[in-house]
């Protein structure tokens, strides 16, 4: 299973669900692999 992680500046929940979204479905168009294989770590 493919994982994405990201370390940062203290975020907020709205901002981690947001770019949790956003490099999920980029990586999913990229690859062709399904979004719900992804893992993702902020």
């Amino acid at each position: 299973m493919p994982v994405i992680t990201m370390e940062s500046a203290k975020l907020n929940k709205e901002q981690k669900l947001m770019l949790a979204r956003e490099f999920t479905k980029t990586a999913a168009r990229v690859t062709g692999i399904a979004e719900t294989d992804f893992y993702v770590f902020i």
